[in-house]
Order: C-alpha cells, then structure tokens, then sequence
C-alpha cells in the first residue's frame, strides 16, 4: 500500500486555498487602505487645533506651519501641505495629504471653516474613501465627508 495524498486531493487543497485568498485579500487591501489613512488623522487634528490657538491669537489662519507651534512629522505614505485663506464665509484653512506609493490615487484633506468647523474628505475612488474615513460620510462625486 502507497502513502500520499491524489492529485484530486492536491487540486481540492490548491483550490480551498484559492477561493480563501481571493476572498481575504481584497478584506486585507481594505484594513492596510485603512490603517494608512488613520496616520493623517492626529496630524490633521493637531492641525487643526493649532491653528484654532493661532487664529485666537492673532485673528487670521496661518499658511505657515512654521508659525504653528507643533512639529508635523514626515510620514511614509502622504506628501503635506497647506492653506490658508479668507473669504465671505470667513477664515479658512486646510491641510492636504496626497498619497504616496500604494496610496498615489488618494488625497485626505482637513478643511477648517470660520467658528471652527472641521470637515475631513477624501478624494479617489468613493468606495475606499469611506472605507478609510472613521465616519460613514459621503459626498458628492468621489469625495467622502466627515464632520466633527
């Protein structure tokens, strides 16, 4: 009597673990999405609140983060930047986060309105924008919102 296992058996086992990987990797793809979007958000609020003390300070929004009294630190999968502007509706500011790498297709930004309203929006593909935004906002075309 031969030991082993069939080539049935063999192209059964090949095939389970087929189906498992084509269900499990695009869940995988969506928490890894997620997990390098959730690196904008301490920078983004921290942003945002220093700009909230520097508006109480000195009346305008910054555009220079030098003028912020925190450190914005580089991080692997966003490229940052800012601005700053007032118009009618009164003093705004947003700070951008434009993906690197894996992440190219995607911008989170923060954009902070007069009193002190904050808007978190994601643009790229809507689906995996709300996906990696912890709210389930959604906008118009392919943006996704949060407000808090």
């Amino acid at each position: 009597m031969k030991r082993g296992f069939t080539l049935i058996e063999l192209l059964v086992v090949v095939l389970i673990i087929g189906i498992l990987s084509a269900v499990a990797l695009p869940q995988y793809t969506k928490v890894v999405n997620r997990a390098k979007a959730a690196e904008t958000w301490p920078i983004g609020k921290a942003f945002m609140d220093a700009q909230k003390v520097y508006y109480m300070t000195n009346g305008v929004y910054t555009e220079n983060l030098e003028d912020l009294d925190i450190q914005i630190p580089e991080i692997k999968n966003w490229d940052i930047s800012t601005s700053a502007w007032n118009d009618s509706n009164g003093a705004n500011t947003i700070i951008y986060f434009t993906g690197k790498n894996s992440m190219e297709d995607f911008v989170i930004w923060f954009k902070l309105y007069g009193p002190g309203a904050v808007e978190a929006m994601c643009g790229g593909d809507q689906k995996q924008c709300v996906n990696m935004l912890p709210c389930l906002g959604v906008g118009s075309g392919n943006t996704a919102h949060c407000y808090y």
